[in-house]
């Protein structure tokens, strides 16, 4: 169904966030126009974004984000509408007294990621420079709850024109960062393993691992069986795969090694698999082209997603690159040390290059939930992050949205900080089946 967005100016600005909310979240096919007189030959739900009212049409008076070819310090007041925080409010003679897409926009094109900020030891964007953090509004997804809104207004005004209210969806994804504890890494990494648990005293630790490397024991971080078992009734699971060189961050188990071939092989016959450029690739993109191309060659196939191990972004550059190697959506537009809606949404969206005013072809799909981020929230308490991580579910459920959850092997394993944690994915996956 077609939907008409009136304007006097179409900027790409406008295209794109308008395409997404009324598009992607919404379900409309979505027609610009600058002339008056296509209103009235216009058979459909009609959006005036100017700053005259229009009858018969739901309007939103511009802020002036939109229009703008820079990026400069936004004021950000905080008002409310409707029970709704909000933002950038314009008019209140108009349908909807916030300019709802330039308010999207700021949030979904990670416009603040472009201004200067502190960056963590990592470089990478800190939750708490975010807006969202500092108004309480990170559990939120704003914009979904937005658009929810816009679709309540449309229908006061086009009540036969509504599209059909989305359905939850849930997308659980694994991140293999150390395949295994102790096994198949290699004479000098299990030396010097050995010798740290000597020298601790880790006498327990040192007895595990033999048992493991002799095949005595199952490796702790070996919870496959278990995973498959768990994310059986979802096949549209991603598990990324950490490759590149070891390094102090990257201590992964290499894909040289016919193990972890067998492995990658084995759970890509259930479910799809992407790519988990390495910390020290960076925006290397002959490292990270490398990267692709060494998991593809296992897969014998495409490798079309990915997620940066670390989460490390970097605005616009790490999706630039991504986009340039072939990569079709990435997942990882989330905070390592605390959970909620990074972008303010819970809805994938194309990637917008501010730098360069246009839209790249790759997604972004935004995940609500990381086992690490549940760890720094809720300490050793499992049974709060099963209520914690369900609480952001729920609000990704009211609005008819995706949760992706991120998971690791390692958090099941029940071993050292993971202790009493190895049934917290299956309690929060038991219940997300019940929604």
């Amino acid at each position: 169904m077609e939907l008409l967005v009136y304007t006097n100016s179409i900027t790409p600005r406008l295209t794109y966030i308008a395409k997404f909310l009324l598009g992607n979240i919404l379900g409309y096919t979505v027609t610009f126009s600058t002339s008056k007189s296509k209103i009235v030959s216009f058979n459909g739900p009609v959006i005036a974004y100017t700053n005259i009212s229009v009858s018969n049409a739901v309007n939103i008076v511009p802020h002036g984000l939109l229009t703008e070819m820079d990026i400069t310090e936004q004021p950000l007041s905080l008002s409310v509408w409707n029970g709704l925080p909000v933002v950038f409010v314009t008019s209140d003679e108009a349908t909807i007294p916030f300019d709802l897409f330039a308010a999207s926009f700021y949030l979904v094109s990670r416009y603040e990621e472009y201004l200067p900020f502190e960056p963590d030891k990592h470089g990478r964007f800190p939750h708490e420079a975010s807006v969202l953090f500092k108004e309480g509004l990170l559990n939120r997804p704003l914009v979904d709850e937005w658009a929810m809104a816009m679709r309540n207004e449309l229908a006061k005004f086009f009540p036969k024109y509504i599209m059909p209210k989305r359905r939850f969806h849930f997308v659980p994804t694994i991140d293999i960062d150390n395949a295994f504890a102790y096994r198949h890494k290699g004479l000098r990494r299990t030396f010097f393993g050995s010798l740290r648990d000597l020298v601790y005293f880790r006498f327990d630790e040192l007895f595990t691992r033999y048992m493991a490397i002799l095949g005595l024991k199952r490796d702790v971080y070996d919870v496959y069986e278990r995973l498959y078992t768990l994310l059986a009734p979802y096949p549209w699971a991603v598990w990324f795969i950490l490759g590149g060189k070891y390094g102090h961050y990257d201590k992964r188990v290499s894909l040289k090694k016919r193990s972890m071939r067998q492995l990658v092989r084995r759970i890509s016959r259930q479910f799809e698999v992407g790519v988990h450029p390495s910390y020290g690739a960076g925006l290397d993109a002959k490292a990270v082209e490398e990267e692709i191309a060494q998991l593809s060659l296992v897969l014998n196939a495409e490798v079309s997603k990915s997620r940066q191990h670390f989460l490390r972004i970097k605005m616009p550059y790490t999706y630039r690159l991504l986009s340039q190697l072939g990569v079709k959506a990435d997942y990882s537009m989330g905070y390592s040390a605390i959970n909620g809606f990074r972008a303010g949404t819970c809805t994938a969206f194309k990637f917008y290059d501010l730098e360069s005013e246009r839209e790249l072809p790759l997604m972004v799909v935004p995940f609500a939930v990381m086992d690490r981020a549940l760890l720094n929230e809720c300490s050793d308490n499992a049974v709060k992050a099963v209520s914690r991580a369900l609480h952001l579910a729920k609000n990704v459920r009211n609005v008819g949205g995706t949760f992706i959850l991120l998971w690791h092997n390692e958090s099941l394993s029940g071993t050292n900080e993971w202790k009493d944690w190895e049934d917290v994915l299956p309690a929060i996956i038991s219940e997300i089946k019940r929604f």
